[in-house]
């Protein structure tokens, strides 16, 4: 089973059901100015669940089967960056799992 098998089926199903919405969130309550920026809504089965865009970058390279060193490479970041995005993700995902 793939380290990234929690991650992939949650996309997997995602993909599925509807494509991926790009939605506006206001991001002023978190840095108190009037900044939007670009967050793609992970649909029904994750209501409050949002990627960003280096995210989503990210989920597609772990769909086309790339290791953690491959995707840094890829996108000229450190692995250890890479590592801290899919955690990110988790954390997402398992909070609206307990929710």
């Amino acid at each position: 089973m793939s380290k990234f098998h929690w991650l992939i089926q949650a996309i997997r199903e995602k993909i599925k059901k509807e494509s991926l919405h790009i939605k506006k969130i206001s991001k002023r309550d978190q840095y108190k100015k009037r900044i939007t920026k670009r967050y793609h809504y992970l649909g029904d089965q994750y209501p409050h669940v949002y990627f960003t865009e280096r995210e989503i970058d990210i989920v597609k390279l772990i769909l086309n089967n790339l290791t953690y060193q491959q995707i840094a490479q890829n996108l000229n970041l450190s692995v250890r960056t890479i590592e801290y995005y899919v955690r990110q993700m988790k954390l997402k995902l398992m909070y609206n799992r307990t929710s």
